[in-house]
Formats: structure tokens, sequence, C-alpha cells
């Protein structure tokens, strides 16, 4: 004698587990991508920033600094229009011999709709180039 089984119901534990799954990785998706996606946009423009002052590392002392500052303040323009709203923005740009060094901080802050609840992601963004080429 054969035993038939009861074909399963649409809605059981593992179809609600299996949606709980995909609803918490969309919400992460959606609060947490647009973050990091900017983290990723700002290291390109970090490393385009160094490119521009690393022809520029061995001016005198006073036309380097009145350059660097010149691209550290486009490049901070740069990362605000790609959408970092941050007031404690800090862009840095650092030559020392023959590496030049580019990199920003800031803090994004996730709001949590419904528990009142926020996140405070810290990112530090950096370019390096040496005289040897690494980058």
């Amino acid at each position: 004698m054969t035993k038939s089984y009861d074909k399963p119901r649409r809605v059981n534990a593992v179809s609600v587990i299996i949606f709980l799954m995909l609803a918490a990785a969309l919400y992460a998706a959606v609060q947490f991508g647009p973050p990091y996606y900017r983290k990723w946009k700002s290291s390109g423009i970090l490393s385009e920033a160094a490119n521009k002052v690393y022809p520029k590392r061995l001016l005198p002392a006073d036309l380097s600094a009145e350059f660097t500052e010149k691209v550290r303040a486009d490049t901070a323009a740069q990362l605000r229009g790609l959408g970092i709203s941050d007031p404690g923005l800090r862009v840095l740009v650092e030559v020392v011999g023959g590496r030049v060094s580019v990199s920003a901080e800031y803090v994004e802050i996730i709001k949590h709709p419904f528990v009142g609840k926020i996140t405070t992601l810290s990112f530090a963004p950096r370019a390096d180039i040496d005289a040897k080429g690494g980058d």
C-alpha cells in the first residue's frame, strides 16, 4: 500500500521565512546601498585629485600650498555634488616627498522608519600615489 502525500499549502513556515529574508535584504539594500555607493564613487574622485596633485608635488612650498588648497576645495565640492551632505566633511591633501595622499572623512546617518533608531556610518576613503607607481 502506498501512502499519498498531501500537496503543501501555499503559505507555510518555509515560504514565510523566505519572504522575511527577502524583505530584510531589500530593506538593507535600500537603506545601506546609497551610502556605500557614494563611498565607492568618492574613491574615484579622490584618485583623480591625487593624479592632479602628483605632477605638481615638487613645486616650491608656497605654490604647492596654493595648488593643493585649490584641489582640496574642488574635491570637496565634487564630493558634495555626489550627495555627501555631512557638514563635517574633511578632505585632506598631503604631499610628502614622492608620495601624494588624498583622503576624505565623513559620516552618513541612516534613519530607520517605524522604530525611531538611527545608524551612523563613518567613512574614510583614501587614494595614494607614490614615486614607485603604486596606488
